[in-house]
């Protein structure tokens, strides 16, 4: 069962407060916006902070100022009135604890007791026998009496989901058809020792009850998919269509991490990079770039790598190959980038300024504000 796409259209982003916005998380930020204004539906802030023991302090205020920085102006949030919140899943904790008990009823899941210690021991057995799996199921075979002893000693112990080993199929709407055996997943954790939910009941949970019907989200998360979908069947929750998103990496391929300076976007607003510029280059990262390269001489290849270095060089080109007479197309656009030079738009050349021209617009800005001009100063392109 998976939710109809001509009903009401609602995204989220939903980061997790564990540092500050880095150029990955901005991107998908961004697409959740575009296709939330393209549908004429609604996006979302949502912060996941399950984890509270990588908490960072002030990151949810940085995570908001960022967005706000960028434009990117979400419909609910920590920070607005909406009819679906709260938004910081810490807030929630007795929405999980029902749909925690309404899975132990229905048997769809069971109390484990097994110690740290037995778990490392049948982790490192699996490993010798080249599985995957970290679990045997054994507390799924506990007597009810003998779960209520141990409850009624205060024995510590997780919830676990009861997996099922039927395949689980999904249409991405990147990826396509999928397919995955469950035959080789865990019981996943739903509920940890301290009471407080996983990542991905949480997840599920709350996608549902704030009515998500698009989830954008990076590739990472695509082996995760099976457990949502599993989670959703379980509660009886319609599936929401999944698009998950290439993702963006180091220049030496590895991934973008929040503690690292350089990808920060913070580090970016202090580099007096404007909101369009980044966006604009996030916006363009996992597109074919072949119809830009026709710009660079004896160039006959593509590639889908591109570093700020590269995007800024091909703005310049760009820049230079349109035709310098063309008129200044918005008074008010002039102001935003000129404010010197009353009602003149500017732009850089090889000789200096040039006045009175604009460059074509970008198509992701047309799409997110058809009514609003667009600004990309850093990279030297002003469009409307």
């Amino acid at each position: 069962m998976t939710r109809n796409l001509l009903s009401s259209v609602r995204l989220r982003f939903a980061p997790s407060p564990t540092g500050h916005l880095h150029l990955g998380g901005l991107r998908t930020a961004l697409f959740n916006h575009l296709l939330a204004r393209k549908l004429d539906g609604k996006w979302i802030l949502r912060i996941e902070d399950t984890d509270q023991s990588r908490l960072v302090p002030g990151a949810i205020q940085s995570i908001i100022k960022t967005l706000q920085w960028a434009k990117l102006d979400y419909d609910e949030g920590p920070d607005l009135s909406g009819q679906f919140g709260p938004y910081i899943q810490s807030q929630r904790q007795a929405i999980y604890e029902a749909h925690r008990d309404r899975l132990l009823e229905t048997k769809q899941a069971y109390r484990c007791f097994c110690s740290a210690e037995r778990l490392d021991q049948m982790r490192q057995e699996f490993r010798r026998q080249g599985s995957h799996l970290t679990y045997d199921r054994k507390c799924l075979q506990m007597s009810d009496a003998e779960q209520a002893r141990r409850l009624s000693e205060g024995a510590s112990h997780v919830v676990r989901l009861r997996n099922s080993d039927a395949p689980v199929s999904l249409n991405d709407l990147v990826y396509g058809q999928l397919t995955f055996l469950n035959n080789t997943q865990d019981d996943a954790i739903l509920i940890k020792a301290d009471g407080t939910p996983t990542y991905h009941f949480a997840n599920v949970v709350d996608d549902h009850h704030m009515r998500i019907s698009h989830v954008l989200r990076g590739e990472e998360w695509l082996s995760s998919t099976p457990k949502h979908i599993l989670l959703y069947q379980a509660l009886g929750f319609p599936v929401p269509q999944f698009a998950h998103l290439p993702l963006l990496v180091n220049a030496d391929g590895s991934k973008l991490s929040k503690r690292s300076g350089d990808v920060r976007v913070e580090e970016y607003i202090t580099k007096g990079y404007e909101p369009e510029a980044l966006l604009n280059f996030v916006a363009l990262m996992g597109m074919n770039h072949s119809r830009h390269q026709a710009l660079e001489k004896n160039e006959t290849t593509t590639s889908d790598l591109m570093t700020m270095e590269q995007m800024t060089s091909m703005s310049f080109r760009w820049i230079w190959s349109v035709n310098i007479a063309q008129p200044c197309r918005s008074q008010s656009l002039c102001t935003l980038i000129n404010s010197t030079s009353a009602g003149a738009c500017s732009r850089r050349s090889r000789n200096g300024f040039v006045h009175g021209s604009c460059a074509p617009a970008h198509s992701w800005s047309r799409i997110a504000r058809p009514a609003r001009c667009r600004t990309n100063t850093s990279i030297g392109c002003c469009s409307q």
